[in-house]
């Protein structure tokens, strides 16, 4: 039997019980009801002390473990367990029962009702006959009067043979059931694979839409009124300068911030990334040099020290979550050094990217990942930001199954610690 099978077996023997929990509990505790009622009529001492201090307990036992979280698991040894003992018990009540006493046969009807009732607990048909033969054999080894064993056996014998057909009856109905019930939990799953999936494609549009209309627009829109007002003379040349290096600063970020959102959205559209083998050192490099303008206008120094070794990875992500950081970095610091280390542990590759800059507070650090509360802060020279470069670079990383960490706080810089394997 494969793994497939067995799990599938395993998940029918929860489904059989599970649906008859309720039946269980309740023909379980009728039955110790009733035989504590008749055991008020019948004051034998020997009947007395097996039915209180035998059958009575164990099926009480049984009733208290179905609430148990292992009984789906062991229903049937536990089912099994106490119908051999209360039969055996009903096997010698009759034993020590005076064979012209009339409750002789009331127990004799007692133990053809315990074993028809097997398939009322939901006993499975292969313990049903492996039990009911062990009962049997107790009952023609306890009894030794001939006429009981010709009279009896045959009727248990029956009620035997009639129960196991009746419970494989049972087991063909709820098999198709079992059926039915997978393949409406399989579909009901699709469905709910296909709700993420929508509501996912919505939340990416609603993402993409309020970029757009905030980051894009405004900076936009501001750029467009400083030249209008120098078109038409309203500002002069030396006023338009003054303003120059901030319109240089948004067109600056809004070519990251674009090339950011189509990036991000051709990857949520496609899902593929492209794994190639490239010199981490160089590709460091490629990104330092793209940001390197911007921080000797500021005063930094970019330095990499990354080790020239080959990793699997796709350059591409990589490059642009790096720059990203890079960025940040230039944007919050002035006059100062952004150094890109590594160090290589547990087969894992850890790029660091430290800056001398203004820093964080942790609450603002611990926000910075939370696409609800999206923020952007200015930087040392007022730039401005989308807030949108570590939200898709975090996610961009989670792709290529590495992550990110941020040592920061208020005054003394930031460490970004980006964790790839190797």
């Amino acid at each position: 039997m494969d793994e497939e099978q067995r799990k599938g077996k395993k998940g029918f023997e929860k489904f059989y019980m599970k649906s008859s929990l309720k039946g269980i509990r309740i023909g379980l505790a009728l039955g110790t009801l009733l035989f504590m009622l008749f055991g008020l009529v019948d004051k034998a001492m020997v009947q007395w002390v097996i039915r209180y201090l035998f059958i009575c307990p164990v099926m009480l036992v049984t009733f208290g473990l179905s609430y148990a979280r292992f009984f789906l698991r062991f229903a049937q040894v536990i089912m099994s367990v106490a119908y051999v003992i209360v039969s055996v018990c009903l096997i010698f009540m009759i034993k020590y029962t005076e064979v012209a006493n009339e409750a002789r046969e009331t127990y004799a009807i007692g133990l053809t009702l315990c074993i028809i009732g097997t398939s009322a607990v939901r006993m499975r048909r292969n313990w049903v006959l492996g039990s009911s033969i062990i009962i049997l054999a107790v009952f023609a080894w306890a009894i030794d009067n001939h006429h009981d064993l010709f009279i009896h056996f045959p009727i248990f014998a029956s009620a035997v043979v009639v129960t196991v057909l009746s419970i494989s009856s049972t087991e063909r109905i709820l098999k198709d059931n079992y059926k039915t019930f997978i393949l409406l939990n399989e579909e009901s799953n699709n469905l709910k694979s296909v709700k993420e999936e929508l509501e996912s494609s919505d939340e990416l549009k609603g993402k993409m839409l309020s970029i757009i209309a905030h980051d894009l627009r405004g900076p936009t829109n501001s750029m467009s009124a400083i030249l209008q007002l120098l078109n038409s003379n309203k500002i002069s040349q030396s006023e338009f300068d003054e303003h120059s290096k901030k319109i240089q600063n948004q067109i600056q970020g809004n070519q990251i911030l674009l090339e950011n959102l189509l990036r991000w959205s051709l990857l949520k559209m496609d899902n593929k990334i492209n794994i190639t083998e490239v010199d981490i050192h160089d590709l460091i490099e490629e990104c330092v040099e793209l940001v390197r303008g911007s921080a000797l206008l500021k005063g930094n120094e970019v330095l990499n020290r990354i080790d020239s070794m080959v990793i699997s990875t796709d350059p591409d992500i990589l490059k642009l979550v790096i720059r990203n950081l890079l960025s940040n970095a230039v944007k919050f610091t002035e006059k100062g050094s952004i150094i890109c280390t590594n160090k290589i542990s547990d087969s894992r590759l850890t790029i660091y990217i430290k800056d001398t800059g203004i820093g964080m507070t942790k609450e603002r650090a611990d926000q910075l990942f939370n696409w609800k509360r999206r923020i952007s802060t200015a930087g040392t020279k007022q730039e401005t930001g989308s807030g949108f470069g570590l939200l898709i670079s975090q996610e961009f990383l989670e792709m290529l199954g590495a992550k990110m960490e941020i040592k920061t706080a208020l005054g003394q810089g930031t460490t970004i610690e980006v964790i790839l394997r190797q």
